[in-house]
């Protein structure tokens, strides 16, 4: 919110008027109830005294206001770059860095992927809430890579039911922490959330259920590369189900507790610095996705390259150093 100061001065005609009538029409685009939240925050003053809205003017009162000028409603356009995949009249794909929400909420009201897809687009889809246009689908904030967005209400209204029915198909890639067990395995275990963290857990009777398939593309001496396949799409749902079979996603501060001495920063020299690569996120990113374009039916296969942290650590896995220890 901005403030704007305003000093008007008391005249003949005004005098023996309730100051909060005589501010609504001194005051453009105002209402009485405005005038009179600011007058219960102290914002109104006359001889550096704060006024109350029953005050009676009189001839030549100083009345000091500031004004509390609302932002407008809803997430604004903010120059954030984007790495632009595909684009037509219907759809974008994106490759969402880690570290960006995908919207507003709560305790983040910038900077997010929406802020951006407004400056960046001249149309996205209003079908949704007004905090999330356009999109049909999140990623977590530290979470990388391959998104959809809808720049129509048809394009989105179709997406959203292709997610729905399981329609799309979508492909992740993770480092997790230890060997695997099968090296090709299905995880069908329902989830719930617990506790005020947003956090989830796999139970054994109710919550909703969920479905992954995996399959370990590369193995180093404790970490795991791996290719993910969610059938279904729950909040944190491969991060839930990864640590529920032993091996949590490598960095993951919310369930990976026990091994978060792979992703503390060096405080070596610069020398040993060079030679430790560290992440600063859990290590998963959305690699690939399929699907029908929503609109003319074409077969749409797109792929986002892995982020430069998690490929560096990938390198230096496959080069054999030991740099996540």
């Amino acid at each position: 919110m901005e403030n704007k100061n305003l000093i008007l001065i008391v005249d003949e005609d005004s005098i023996g008027q309730r100051l909060d009538k005589w501010l609504v029409g001194k005051i453009e685009n105002s209402s009485r109830s405005k005038i009179q939240a600011n007058l219960k925050k102290g914002l109104v003053s006359i001889d550096q005294k704060i006024m109350k809205a029953n005050y009676i003017l009189k001839l030549s009162d100083e009345v000091h206001v500031e004004i509390l000028e609302e932002s407008p409603a809803g997430p604004q356009p903010e120059d954030i770059p984007l790495e632009i995949i595909f684009e037509d009249d219907f759809i974008l794909v994106i490759n969402k860095p880690a570290g960006m929400m995908v919207h507003e909420n709560n305790h983040n009201e910038k900077g997010t992927l929406v802020n951006a897809l407004l400056f960046y687009a001249c149309s996205l889809a209003t079908a949704a809430e007004k905090e999330r246009p356009g999109i049909v689908h999140r990623l977590d904030k530290n979470t990388s890579g391959i998104m959809l967005v809808a720049k129509t209400d048809e394009a989105y209204f179709k997406l959203v039911d292709d997610f729905k029915n399981r329609k799309i198909e979508k492909e992740y890639r993770a480092l997790v922490v230890g060997k695997v067990s099968q090296k090709n395995g299905e995880i069908d275990a329902n989830i719930v959330r617990v506790g005020a963290q947003s956090k989830m857990k796999v139970i054994d009777f109710g919550g909703k259920e969920s479905f992954t398939r995996y399959e370990v593309a590369e193995e180093f001496k404790e970490v795991s590369y791996m290719k993910v396949y969610p059938k279904t799409g729950r909040t944190h749902q491969i991060r839930v189900h990864m640590n529920s079979i032993g091996n949590p996603i490598l960095c993951d501060d919310l369930y990976g507790h026990d091994f978060k001495e792979y992703c503390v920063p060096s405080k070596n020299n610069a020398e040993n610095i060079k030679k430790r690569v560290l992440l600063k996120r859990h290590a998963l990113h959305a690699y690939a996705i399929k699907f029908d374009h929503p609109i003319n039916g074409e077969k749409m296969d797109f792929v986002a390259d892995l982020a430069l942290d998690f490929k560096s650590v990938l390198m230096s896995l496959r080069e054999g150093e030991k740099r996540i220890k």
